[in-house]
């Protein structure tokens, strides 16, 4: 046991070597693997949760997360919402960033090449098409643009957290002067509303 252990601790270190530089959905999948076999909570979830961002809909992930939250002390329950948020999950999901990129690509480059066609050669038979198409293609290279930037907005911008300390007091207002509601205990999820200090 204490050899597979040293195993883990192993890859693991190696998988956060990699992410300094690499981000992809497996890498943060096998990280948060390996936190689980070392029962270290806090780092599971954080793996798990930054795997989410790239693809929210992977089964093998979905159903590590649920053996996980098995672990985190404090069940905290998601209310219940009309799933607009799992929608935009998917469509600014990481993994989309290629695909969001590459349309965008294709549909400008179509665009301007339509606007050229209806500005230069009047000849082409392309020209009964260039007058409207090129602007059609240039609306849908801004929507696809717009996902572009969203996509990557969300995935660096990220205002989700995991307490990764044992435990922690959650006060009544910001500082040290106000009163101990409650404890909150390693694993457990949330998002930042605002900083102060």
């Amino acid at each position: 046991n204490a050899y597979l252990e040293g195993d883990y601790e192993l890859a693991a270190a190696t998988y956060k070597e990699i992410s300094k530089e690499h981000k992809c959905f497996e890498l943060e999948y096998n990280l948060g693997n390996c936190y689980y076999k070392l029962e270290d909570v806090g780092e599971t979830m954080l793996h798990y949760e930054r795997a989410k961002l790239i693809d929210p809909l992977n089964d093998d992930l979905r159903a590590n997360m649920l053996l996980a939250d098995l672990r985190v002390i404090d069940k905290i329950e998601s209310l219940p919402g009309v799933g607009f948020e799992k929608i935009l999950g998917v469509l600014f999901a990481w993994k989309m960033l290629g695909r969001w990129l590459i349309l965008s690509l294709i549909t400008w480059t179509f665009g301007f090449i339509l606007l050229a066609i209806r500005f230069n050669w009047k000849d082409s038979l392309l020209y009964p098409f260039a007058s409207a198409g090129w602007v059609i293609m240039i609306c849908i290279s801004l929507v696809f643009s717009t996902l572009l930037y969203n996509t990557i907005d969300r995935v660096s911008t990220s205002a989700c957290a995991v307490i990764m300390e044992d435990k922690v007091d959650v006060m009544s207002i910001p500082g040290e002067t106000g009163l101990k509601l409650f404890h909150l205990h390693e694993g457990s999820r949330g998002c930042i509303l605002s900083e102060e200090g």
